[in-house]
């Protein structure tokens, strides 16, 4: 009977003990947003960052927890609020408060904000530094929680406001893409004693063993209390984001043309030859396609069919001969420079409203799949080459089940391909023509299906080439400068995946165009002498120099957003994929900007820097100065901090990235040049002449384009890999800055009042 009352006593104690046991919870957010004075009106409850401070600008941040979930009669034993830090711009301290007024993440702004209640620290701020980086803050706020918990507090969420008259501190919201630590409420829960179970079985009487001598009756030990449950660690950060890449066109597949019926710009009919065309103005389908050259353009032609051979006299039956040898194939065009792919970027901006107009609808975009294999899953919109040569798009989600061409359900036919002439006995041998032009590379049409042997004869004689891209190019005088008037004495120039923007500093204002045909969209107002301009996927960034300011439009509208300080004599931008940079002349530094306005740091660099160039994780500087300047800076993106300083040539000006070298324009050698380094390690990796004053420099995916300005009046083509000169081509008078679009090359012409667009595929 002594061992069946020491497992009672045992399961007795373990009882007892999980009675005091307490059990965790992490509850993520339900809302969290956050307010910003300079944008009073203003709803952020999507924005990826939650900020707190206090300055020129206040913001403060608000978030709020379901506890629906906590279990029935349990009690809160402790509550922790924990935070990831992201940014920190200004020293200071913050404190949690508690709130007494409902509100909700979507319409929550700085002018209908609930007031801050008591604080749920205790009134014990909360210190943040450049060291909390990176780093989780957990923060005690069990009384608050408690009271949520018991009913005695309405749970209306939680605010973090500034304590300090300054400072400025980012942690990642729950709508976070880049380190994604959402802030989350960690709830130590006691649970009730539960019911004693039932009494065991006895087990098996034991074998006696030898009776040992009686040992000196011990002391009881005190039992010791159960140790806190630790904090979760922090989660290492994430890596830094590529570069992104320049959107690309979408089209609109609207299958067989239909006359009378209303087009857009870009979508694209087959016609009933199986050619595919794509919209270049807006237009009700007044004719055919193939024969209405102003608002259709030939995006793929169809097979011509072979001329049947004369039929030769019939001669006796014999044994089948071998098959004859395959004619020789026609010559292959040059392929055209393929663009780089870069990430998916945000939905570009809706089109302007027309007077009295509607909306336009958004384009499709297309993933080309390559040939199609049955078992592959494909998704809406993926676009595959079945054996015959015909392109189909998926208009359902499917596992390719069957072939496109016998699957009407999950598939529709995009381009039809060629159909061969029957193979008739043919002639003699003849006698090969000239080639003729090799013009840019257009998009490969799917290949026509093979046609059914004929009997073998003689080769016949090579037919006549097809014609291509580039006489199309040339028909429509598309190999010269297309000039197109803009404001006075235009500098910047920047493209959104639709349209150019221009600057005009005679007016400061910026030109909106149409990419596709120069039409002018609008002109609207910035700050004092525009000179640089960047686009974030979403917005259009002016740098106005006089002014001292970058202002910020919206691009879907030409609508201000904002206008923001930034350093002395404000001349360049680049976009990192998160931040805005901005090179400031006069103060030898660049300034690290977020939406809303936020600088985030300012970081030293050489002598006079003008533009700057990210290369997917650090930033370039262009220092155009003597002493300090004639170098490029080098900056990790996340931190500012300085990586190195590369010596180039004479008045660096112009800076771009390729993928693997950053190219630098050297304003001020003589001879003119450009310098090329190694973007992984800042080694000089070649120096190669160019025109008369090489401004500002551009890649287009495959070659680097170089602005000769100061009466140069003419752009550079070098082949990137080598340096190698390809072309020069004219522009108007004293050009000075240069963008690519995904097809074509926009040259501002400062004399002129003008922008040029050169066809970068010729």
């Amino acid at each position: 009977m002594q061992l069946r009352r020491l497992t009672i006593l045992a399961v007795a104690a373990a009882v007892a003990l999980l009675s005091t046991l307490s059990f965790g919870q992490a509850t993520p957010p339900v809302g969290d947003t956050l307010t910003y004075s300079n944008n009073p009106n203003t709803n952020y409850g999507s924005y990826t960052a939650l900020f707190v401070q206090k300055g020129s600008i206040t913001s403060a941040s608000y978030i709020k927890f379901n506890l629906a979930t906590l279990p029935a009669g349990a009690s809160v034993s402790k509550a922790t609020l924990r935070l990831y830090v992201n940014q920190v711009a200004a020293n200071g301290s913050f404190d949690v408060y508690q709130l007494n007024t409902s509100w909700t993440e979507s319409t929550l702004t700085y002018n209908n904000a609930p007031a801050l209640g008591t604080s749920a620290t205790g009134n014990h701020p909360i210190a943040f530094t450049a060291n909390t980086v990176n780093q989780f803050i957990v923060i005690d706020i069990t009384p608050l929680v408690q009271g949520w918990a018991n009913g005695s507090i309405t749970n209306n969420g939680l605010a973090l406001a500034l304590t300090t008259s300054t400072g400025a501190v980012a942690f990642d919201s729950k709508e976070s893409i880049y380190t994604s630590h959402q802030p989350e409420l960690e709830i130590a829960l006691t649970g009730p004693t539960g019911p004693q179970g039932p009494q065991g079985p006895q087990g098996p009487t034991g074998i006696a063993g030898p009776a040992g001598p009686t040992g000196a009756t011990g002391a009881t030990g005190a039992t010791g209390p159960q140790g806190p449950i630790g904090l979760t660690g922090a989660q290492g950060p994430a890596g830094t984001n590529g570069t992104n890449g320049t959107n690309g066109t979408s089209f609109t597949f609207r299958g067989t043309f239909n006359l009378g019926q209303s087009y857009s710009v870009n979508d694209v009919v087959a016609d009933t030859n199986g050619s595919s065309y794509i919209a270049i103005t807006a237009n009700n389908g007044a004719s055919d396609p193939a024969n209405d050259p102003t608002d259709w353009t030939l995006m793929a032609q169809a097979g011509t069919a072979g001329a049947a051979g004369p039929a030769g006299p019939a001669g006796a039956a014999g044994a089948t001969g071998p098959m004859g040898p395959q004619g020789p194939q026609g010559q292959t065009g040059a392929t055209g420079a393929q663009g780089p792919i870069g990430l998916t970027g945000a939905q570009g901006p809706a089109g302007t409203n027309g007077t009295n107009g509607t909306n336009g609808t958004n384009g499709t975009s297309f993933t080309f799949k390559g040939t199609f294999n049955l078992g592959q899953s494909y998704n809406v919109n993926d676009v595959v080459a079945d054996a015959n040569g015909s392109s189909y798009i998926a208009i359902t989600a499917n596992n390719g089940p069957s072939d496109p061409a016998n699957d009407p359900t999950d598939w529709t036919l995009m381009a039809q391909a060629g159909t061969p002439g029957a193979s008739g006995p043919a002639g003699p041998a003849g006698s090969q023509g000239p080639a003729g032009p090799i013009g840019a590379t257009g998009a490969q049409g799917p290949q026509g299906p093979t046609g059914a042997t004929g009997a073998q004869g003689p080769q016949g004689p090579a037919g006549a080439p097809g014609e291509g891209l580039a006489e199309i190019r040339a028909s429509l005088l598309q190999w010269y400068t297309q000039p197109y008037a803009v404001g006075g004495n235009p500098l910047g120039v920047a493209f959104d995946g639709t349209n150019i923007w221009v600057l005009s500093t005679a007016s400061s204002s910026v030109t909106k165009l149409l990419a596709s045909t120069g039409a002018v969209v609008g002109t609207y107002s910035v700050g004092n002498y525009p000179y640089s301009i960047a686009f974030d996927g979403t917005n259009i960034w002016v740098a106005n120099a006089n002014s001292n300011t970058v202002s910020v439009l919206a691009a879907s509208t030409g609508a201000l957003v904002g206008t923001y300080p930034a350093g002395s004599n404000p001349l360049g931008l680049a976009f990192d994929g998160t931040n805005m940079w901005v090179t400031n002349n006069n103060s030898n530094s660049v300034t690290k900007l977020s939406l809303p306005g936020a600088t985030l740091g300012n970081y030293p660099v050489g002598a006079n820097p003008r533009r700057v160039a990210f290369d997917g994780t650090n930033i370039w500087v262009a220092n155009n100065g003597n002493g300090a300047g004639n170098t490029v800076t080098k900056l990790v993106a996340s931190t500012g901090a300085v990586v190195g300083t590369y010596t180039v040539g004479l008045g660096p000006f112009g800076i771009a990235f390729d993928g693997t070298y950053i190219w630098v324009a050297n304003q001020a050698s003589n001879p003119p040049t450009v310098s090329r380094l190694v973007a992984s390690t800042g080694a000089a990796a070649g120096t190669f002449s160019v025109g008369n004053s090489p401004f500002d420099v551009a890649f287009d995916g495959t070659n680097i384009w170089v602005v000769s300005g100061n009466g140069g009046n003419s752009v550079y083509k070098l082949l990137a890999s080598t340096g190698a000169l390809l072309g020069t081509y004219p522009v108007g008078s004293n050009p000075f800055a240069i963008a690519f679009d995904g097809s074509n090359m926009w040259v501002t012409n400062t004399s002129s009042n003008s922008v040029s667009k050169i066809g970068a595929t010729k």
